[in-house]
């Protein structure tokens, strides 16, 4: 009896001791375990440190943590993530970081315009530092101006050109320049605007009949020249006449003079129309009231003899009859 109940006992410890074992610790937070142990008695007491790029935020917390029965202590330790520092500055350029200077960020290398990149354009930020070496910004620079027709450069050719640095064209005389005259160094390592045309340009005498020229000189005529045109009288402009010259031609085009068109009076209502070869055809009477006609010097003549006659031999009757008595 005795042997069964020491039997029994030791049964009991062998299952008490068996289950008293922790789990695999999981604590995260970009810890990881120092050692892997088959299993994790109770009493283990497990280590762990700070990922790589990353750094304890206190350097005193303890990074031990005990199995105590199926239990783990809780872990102090806490970690960041490191910083590389800065890179500094970049002469006639600077760095774009795309998490500040922490462990994991990249920083990317730009130029000022004007400036081109020497090496390589990003740096990585690891766990030691950043990678590689700083680049180098270069000024742009051009070969020689474009030649012109016609027309030269003010100052000495040079065998290159700057970012930035001007040129000047002329042209020969009696030439027009068509075109920015000044030319600079662009970032993309050619001369921009394109270069001037030198260009001939005449305008021929405007062949306007019927008028004449009021102001401008006579030609020839070149570049911006400037005439202006009035018409004779009875003639009317058709167009401008303040005229232009152009590297197309006058402007606007030369204007014409057109005779003035003269308007015969219509005939009154009521006349005769006479038609050439043919007979008249009276006109409709008007609507307003009837005209009287006056009487004509015959007429009254007439009236005086009519009206005398009698009177005179009146009057020689009676003087006879007071003579009588």
């Amino acid at each position: 009896m005795s042997q069964r109940v020491i039997v029994l006992f030791t049964c009991l410890m062998v299952v008490t001791e068996t289950r008293a074992e922790c789990e695999h610790p999981s604590v995260g937070g970009n810890r990881i375990l120092i050692e892997e142990p088959t299993n994790f008695t109770s009493g283990y007491e497990a280590k762990f440190k700070c990922a790589t790029g990353y750094k304890p935020v206190n350097p005193t917390s303890s990074n031990v943590i005990t199995c105590n029965g199926t239990q783990w202590t809780v872990l102090q330790l806490e970690c960041k993530k490191k910083s590389c520092g800065s890179l500094g500055e970049i002469p006639n350029g600077r760095y774009m970081y795309s998490d500040g200077l922490l462990f994991g960020s990249t920083a990317t290398a730009e130029c000022n315009v004007g400036y081109k990149l020497v090496g390589d354009n990003t740096r990585n930020c690891f766990s030691d530092g950043w990678s590689g070496r700083n680049p180098v910004c270069e000024v742009v620079k051009c070969t020689n101006p474009p030649h012109i027709k016609n027309g030269e450069l003010e100052d000495l050719i040079k065998e290159e050109y700057e970012y930035g640095e001007a040129v000047t064209y002329t042209c020969e005389h009696d030439f027009t320049p068509f075109g920015s005259l000044t030319i600079s160094c662009s970032e993309d390592g050619t001369f921009q605007p394109s270069p001037p045309e030198c260009l001939q340009v005449t305008c021929s005498e405007p062949d306007i009949q019927n008028g004449n020229r009021v102001r401008g000189a006579p030609p020839p005529y070149r570049y911006k020249h400037f005439v202006e045109y009035q018409c004779n009288s009875g003639y009317k402009m058709e167009g401008g006449g303040y005229l232009t010259c152009e590297e197309t031609g006058w402007n606007p085009p030369p204007p014409k003079c057109l005779p003035i068109a003269i308007t015969k009076p219509r005939p009154s209502p009521g006349t005769l129309e006479t038609i050439p070869g043919g007979y008249g055809s009276p006109r409709p009477p008007t609507t307003g009231p009837p005209t009287t006609t006056p009487p004509s010097n015959g007429s009254g003549l007439k009236l005086a003899f009519g009206l005398g006659i009698p009177i005179l031999l009146a009057t020689v009757v009676l003087v006879f009859f007071i003579k009588k008595r």
